[in-house]
């Protein structure tokens, strides 16, 4: 609904609490849903891709949104090379693109998406070259916070908060044991069903240590039960 509204969205949540796997899941349920629509037509279906950039992987402006070489001649960078290909895939392939912005919201990179995020949708290059963004091309703006986010931004663009008491190390916890042999299955359940909880609350109320989530501190939970079940086997 959010992306019938705005050509942008942030997904705000701080790390484990589903953000990534969310969009994901939605992306390929969409497909699958377009397939089942269009199964018993002749009409090509819509693939729903996600094109990830991880913000901070990429040092400078020039390399996220191109740049001008001693030559004169323009390079795209990471952001505007796939804004063009999102808008040649939906020509030809029906594809809707989501533009996947991974990481804080800094005002040095976040000015660069203005012009795209307002009606013009579009964005000008120094070479004069207007690029224009399909209606089918999203951007999404995957943060832990939104602290640092200009008003402009926030105002301009869809926000969706995901909270980390949600998710908890349930469901992380069922699809690990799924995994597990049938030997171990049982005795496994009993332990996290009886200790997990009253851990939780004791790291909660009386520890101080990082920020950081229930999810995240039951995945090293997990890394460090699967390194010991590794050297012991005969458990259960």
């Amino acid at each position: 609904q959010l992306s019938r509204i705005h050509d942008g969205i942030i997904i705000c949540g701080t790390s484990g609490t589903g953000k990534t796997a969310c969009i994901k899941n939605l992306a390929e349920a969409l497909t699958d849903v377009s397939k089942q629509e269009h199964a018993v037509s002749s009409k090509p279906h819509t693939v729903y891709k996600v094109e990830r950039i991880n913000v901070l992987a990429v040092s400078k402006l020039e390399q996220m949104f191109g740049y001008m070489t001693d030559e004169g001649e323009w390079k795209d960078g990471v952001f505007t090379a796939i804004w063009r290909k999102a808008n040649r895939e939906q020509t030809v392939h029906r594809t809707t693109t989501w533009m996947v912005l991974d990481g804080p919201l800094q005002d040095c990179w976040t000015q660069n998406l203005k012009s795209v995020i307002n009606d013009s949708r579009s964005v000008v290059l120094p070479t004069f070259e207007r690029l224009y963004m399909d209606k089918f091309t999203k951007i999404i703006l995957e943060t832990g916070s939104i602290d640092d986010a200009t008003p402009f931004l926030v105002s301009n663009m869809g926000v969706v908060y995901m909270e980390s008491s949600v998710l908890g190390w349930k469901p992380l916890g069922k699809a690990w044991l799924a995994g597990r042999p049938t030997s171990q299955f049982h005795t496994l359940q009993r332990a996290m069903d009886k200790t997990m909880e009253p851990v939780c609350k004791f790291l909660k109320d009386s520890v101080r240590c990082v920020n950081l989530s229930e999810t995240m501190l039951f995945q090293s939970c997990l890394s460090l039960l699967q390194a010991l079940l590794q050297e012991h086997t005969d458990l259960g």
